[in-house]
């Protein structure tokens, strides 16, 4: 299985909770006073089926399988 990182509400997904793109989107949305989503690690067949594509970050390319 190949783990990455999301949120429930981005359109994105990562290779790391860590990316500085997605604590970047998560400092925005905090200031611009919205609610937080918790960043959840999933499947990337299941992001993938959700709509999501690679961070332009990190890109999703250190991907670890378990």
């Amino acid at each position: 299985m190949t783990l990455v990182w999301m949120t429930g509400a981005g359109d994105r997904y990562h290779a790391s909770p860590d990316c500085l793109a997605l604590k970047a989107g998560q400092e925005g949305g905090l200031a611009q006073g919205y609610e937080l989503r918790d960043i959840d690690n999933v499947d990337l067949d299941e992001a993938r089926t959700r709509g999501r594509i690679a961070c332009g970050t990190c890109g999703g390319t250190s991907i670890h399988v378990t």
